[in-house]
């Protein structure tokens, strides 16, 4: 078995400065409550999948041939 310390996945961060809307920061904050954990990993997660679609989306035939301009 590995030790625990090969087992964890923490990916490099980069620091921003990010402007919200009241309405969005106090969502995160009560569902970061509700969950016991932080908004700030929440709102990093769902920006995550975002850019994992995203990728895929990219990736997709259909949109290869959307981006190049080639239709069926």
């Amino acid at each position: 078995m590995p030790p625990a310390s090969d087992l964890v996945y923490r990916e490099e961060g980069v620091k921003v400065t990010l402007l919200l809307s009241k309405k969005s920061l106090a969502f995160f904050k009560s569902e970061a409550m509700k969950h016991r954990t932080g908004y700030q990993p929440m709102i990093r997660k769902l920006l995550d999948i975002y850019v994992e679609k995203q990728e895929q989306v990219k990736q997709s035939p259909r949109a290869r041939r959307l981006h190049e301009g080639v239709t069926n």
